[in-house]
């Protein structure tokens, strides 16, 4: 009798929702929405919000594929305060208030040739103006730690075409942290704010409607000004009275497509295999002293761009690599990793620099897809017809999603400059497509 109250009162509740207009949907319960969620409560505690995703939870698709890593080592002043303010602002949670978001300051370590090192000395001064600190390690502190850096004396080292490392270039400013706790933070509060979230519902398509009827049927009409009113989803249809935000990722255009709103946002696979430390040196690498307080090895890009990630917590490394050129933008909708793409695109080079990788076998592994702005590696937040759009964070998502949620939310209630975490104000429309001022992103990785 119990469970069957329970179950009417879920389906009345059902019922109740698909009758209900909300002030704002939010199509997406990644990072990007809930963030966007939460900062549109804030700024409009009144409003009514409605979050859909067609997965089970809060950060079931891209998000919960991430590495879970964070840098505000950036080229392009916009990413490097996007970055910068959004992990203040995760700091402060777990520092001051708390909340445990997993976040250890490891930094960055880039292994690179002179010539390499050379072409970015521009960059780093640049950096070095907007504040980001670096410092630098010759080739013999890092064969103490436990890379190979004298490659070219191996022939098929010299076949791949590989170079040596000649320098060590760290950014101390990064790390790593727990996604799944961001995003429980982040539902939570969603949740106490009484903010809508329908998880299994996918979008079908949108609403279109004329800005002012004339009571025609088969409105709207080309010659008409037309506006995106509402969604059609598994569960149902649901209208929003002033704005719609579609925070899909890699679904982006898959999504947009279909009403003719274009924004250059494309699907790109990318995965990440478990390589557990199984002997004395893999566990010495993992542990390394040299570099941080953590005595953890810093989030680590190879030479051709292979990145390990530690994860201390299970005694084992995230190895992926974001391969380019070849690697076709389509959207997968289960993305599967590739033995292949291991055994032949990174092992080979990994256990060069490496040697102590070698015959180390996956004992993991996933897939998921970057949502890449092919223009200029900026994020976009661009509002069209009554929806807006954020999305084509190019693999950085995780580490600019409270800034860009604070920019939605901005946009959405018609200010001019969003207030990022610690009083830094940036333009919202420089963001857009229509108004854009941004300088493009050099170091995607």
């Amino acid at each position: 009798m119990y469970l069957d109250l329970i179950v009417i009162r879920e389906c009345l509740w059902e019922w109740v929702r698909r009758l209900k207009t909300y002030d704002c949907i939010i199509v997406g319960a990644g990072i990007l929405g809930l963030a966007t969620a939460y900062h549109i409560k804030m700024k409009a505690p009144n409003d009514t919000i409605l979050i859909v995703d067609k997965f089970e939870g809060p950060g079931f698709g891209d998000t919960s594929k991430s590495a879970a890593a964070f840098r505000e080592f950036f080229y392009s002043r916009a990413n490097i305060l996007l970055a910068r303010s959004t992990i203040d602002f995760y700091w402060d949670l777990q520092k001051n208030q708390g909340i445990d978001l997993g976040i250890k300051w490891i930094g960055y370590l880039f292994l690179m040739s002179h010539s390499e090192f050379e072409s970015l000395v521009p960059i780093l001064k640049k950096m070095s103006r907007e504040g980001i600190e670096y410092k630098t390690y010759l080739p013999e502190d890092l064969e103490d730690v436990g890379f190979r850096t004298h490659v070219l004396k191996d022939e098929e080292a010299r076949l791949m075409n590989l170079k040596n490392i000649d320098v060590g270039l760290f950014i101390p400013r990064a790390g790593i942290l727990k996604i799944e706790n961001i995003v429980k933070f982040y539902e939570t509060e969603l949740k106490q704010l009484d903010v809508d979230i329908m998880y299994r519902t996918e979008v079908k398509g949108f609403i279109l409607e004329p800005t002012k009827p004339i009571g025609i049927p088969e409105e709207p009409f080309p010659w008409q000004e037309i506006k995106v009113s509402g969604i059609r989803t598994n569960r149902g249809t649901f209208r929003a009275k002033r704005k719609i935000v579609v925070a899909v990722g890699a679904w982006c255009e898959s999504l947009l497509n279909p009403i003719g709103i274009g924004v250059p946002i494309r699907p790109k696979k990318r995965q990440i295999f478990v390589l557990r430390a199984e002997n004395k040196s893999l566990l010495k690498l993992l542990r390394s002293p040299k570099f941080n307080k953590e005595e953890i090895l810093p989030v680590t890009i190879l030479p051709r761009g292979i990145y390990i990630r530690p994860e201390p917590s299970e005694n084992a490394f995230w190895v992926g690599y974001a391969d380019k050129l070849g690697r076709a933008y389509t959207l997968e909708e289960d993305p599967q990793p590739e033995e292949e793409f291991y055994i032949y695109g990174i092992y080979p080079v990994l256990t060069k620099y490496i040697p102590q990788f070698i015959d180390i076998r996956p004992i993991n592994a996933w897939a998921g897809h970057y949502d890449i702005n092919v223009v200029d590696g900026v994020p976009i937040v661009h509002e069209e017809a009554n929806l807006i759009v954020v999305g084509g964070t190019s693999g950085s998502g995780i580490m600019k999603a409270d800034a860009l949620g604070r920019i939605v939310a901005a946009t959405y209630i018609g200010e001019e400059y969003a207030e990022l975490y610690g009083g830094i104000k940036i333009r919202a429309k420089d963001l857009s497509l229509s108004e854009r001022r941004i300088e493009p992103e050099k170091l995607v990785i």
